[in-house]
């Protein structure tokens, strides 16, 4: 049975993100480990928020890529937010990466981890983007909205008409 390990860094919806990556993983098969030492594939799930999150992610990953030249460790894969914005840098800064998955693109981990294991070249692949009208944005938007057209209808009942014209417009092309 082959061994996978994962390191998720950032936010609370990392961490979920990471739960569902090794759901799918033991799903399928694998046996989920925490000591890097042991594993045949690490999984690093990126934060990329503040400078400070990118800085430990580049550390992890860099941690990680010594146990892969020194121990043995197949492959590194590489996903979360870092990945989303910086995928082709990623790949070039650090050669020791495998794989790379985007925040879109975490239902795909057990294709990555079997093309990684089967020695195939690099995924770039695998970043399924996130559209710019997805339901979280579309929320935050409407409820920008919201917001915006209550205050400029305290200011005027003219302008407040045209701003939910444009912002309605806006939210649904």
């Amino acid at each position: 049975m082959k061994k996978v390990s994962l390191v998720s860094l950032g936010c609370s919806k990392n961490l979920v993100d990471a739960e569902e990556m090794m759901g799918l993983l033991e799903d399928n098969g694998y046996e989920l480990v925490t000591d890097e030492a042991d594993a045949d594939i690490m999984i690093v799930n990126t934060c990329a928020f503040i400078d400070d999150a990118k800085q430990e992610s580049i550390d992890n990953i860099l941690d990680i890529a010594w146990f892969k030249e020194n121990k043995s460790l197949k492959g590194i894969i590489v996903t979360g937010c870092m990945t989303e914005r910086y995928r082709e840098a990623v790949l070039e800064e650090f050669p020791e990466v495998d794989a790379v998955l985007g925040v879109g693109s975490i239902h795909k981990i057990v294709e990555a981890v079997e093309t990684v294991l089967a020695n195939a070249e690099k995924i770039l692949n695998l970043i399924d983007r996130i559209p710019l009208r997805s339901s979280i944005f579309i929320g935050t938007g409407i409820t920008i909205a919201i917001i915006l057209l209550f205050y400029l209808r305290i200011l005027n009942e003219y302008t407040a008409k045209w701003c939910g014209i444009i912002a309605a417009i806006a939210l649904f092309t």
